[in-house]
Order: structure tokens, then sequence, then C-alpha cells
């Protein structure tokens, strides 16, 4: 561990959680921003293994593999599977409190989310209790402020903070990032790859491109992901 005078100087560590259904470069865009603005050591991406919010998802194997081709070639970025070899429903609850209890009470601890999950978070399992063990960074991705529930705004007001004093703590505050707005759907991105190729126009296959790395796509097409779009 790095030390700064005779002070160790704990880790700050980022965690992006998501179906990743599929991956895409917005996924790499949020953490990859999140590292840059709050200086994280690396970022872990989590595939949750049974999102028990979502009722039709791929499998998690092949979530998790194209996780992997995503994060392959992305400086500071790793893959965490813990949530895809449970057997259970995938809780950031639960996965936090392992974070926690592996990386010790002084690392900080940072969980990714986008704008739009924070108008949700009061509907995840034990939301009050995440900040008993991390950060939560919110990513703001969209030019206007998502409206939040009265619970949800007091929650936020009370517990943001800035970078500064949210770095110097290993838990327990939500801090802003700024963001590039990025205009990728992953609804979007499955309908057009429900398509056959050929039927695609130009500018379709050329979004695909520009979303989907290379070796994810060429994941998708060899395994015949999204041929039928059961999503929603």
């Amino acid at each position: 561990m790095k030390t700064h005078g005779d002070a160790p100087c704990a880790p700050a560590l980022g965690f992006l959680g998501g179906t990743f259904d599929p991956p895409h470069a917005g996924h790499l865009a949020l953490a990859q921003a999140a590292r840059s603005a709050l200086t994280l050591s690396r970022v872990w991406l989590i595939p949750a293994g049974r999102p028990w919010q979502k009722t039709a998802v791929s499998a998690a194997a092949h979530r998790l593999r194209m996780t992997e081709l995503l994060a392959a070639d992305a400086s500071g970025l790793d893959v965490d599977r813990r949530e895809v070899d449970r057997d259970r429903n995938s809780y950031t609850f639960d996965t936090l409190r392992e974070l926690r209890s592996q990386w010790g009470p002084r690392a900080r601890l940072v969980w990714l989310i986008g704008s739009d999950q924070l108008s949700r978070l009061h509907t995840w399992h034990r939301w009050r209790d995440l900040l008993s063990f991390a950060h939560i960074a919110v990513a703001w991705r969209v030019p206007d402020a998502p409206a939040l529930s009265g619970q949800m705004q007091t929650f936020y007001d009370q517990h943001r903070a800035s970078i500064e004093a949210t770095l110097a703590l290993p838990q327990g505050r939500i801090i802003d990032i700024p963001m590039t707005t990025m205009d990728i759907s992953a609804t979007a991105l499955r309908a057009l790859l429900s398509r056959p190729a050929q039927s695609l126009t130009a500018s379709e296959t050329q979004q695909l491109h520009a979303h989907l790395p290379l070796a994810v796509l060429d994941y998708i097409r060899t395994h015949g992901l999204y041929q039928t779009e059961p999503h929603h």
C-alpha cells in the first residue's frame, strides 16, 4: 500500500454494477470518467448474476464474457464475477458488504451509478444501508437532473459532499461526477442486434460499431444473442 509520509494512504477503488446486456461504450465512459474524477486506483465491472428487478435477461455466462471483452483493453478496468457465481438474487447490499470485508475498514470504496439509477435507488434492497459500506458516485449523464422522490431528495441532500471531503473518508457520502452525455440505450442496441446484419442501414451498422467494441459484437454474432428480442 502506498504511503504519504508516515501515514498509510488507503486505496480508492470503484465498482460499477449492472446487467451489462450488452456491455457498451456508455459503461466504459462512466467507469473512465469516475476513475479520472475520483483518482481511483482501479474500477471493477460487476455483472449481476440474477438481477431481481429484471425478468428477461441474457444468460449470466454470456453477459460475464461480454463484460470481460469490454474491459480487456481498457486501462485500470477489471471484472468481478462474484454476483454471477452466487446462487441467489444479486443485491448490491450483499456485494458491498463483501467488498468492505475484503478490502478492510480503511479502503475508500465507491459504488458508481448513473443519474437515472439515483431516481430509483429507493427500490433497491436495503438501499439506506449502502452508505455504511461505500460512497455512492452519481454520473450525471443527462442535461437535466432527474426528478427525485421526496425521500430520495432528502437522502441525496443529507449525504452529498465534495469529492475532496468524500475521499477523506472510507464510506458514507454521495458524490456527483460530471459526464458527457452519451446517447446510448441498451434497449436500442438489442433491437438492432435482433435483426439480420444485412438488413441494417449504414447508419445503424455505424451505430453498433460506435457503441460496441468489435470483440463484443463478434461474440454476440457468434453466439446468436438477441436474435429474438425478449426485452421490453
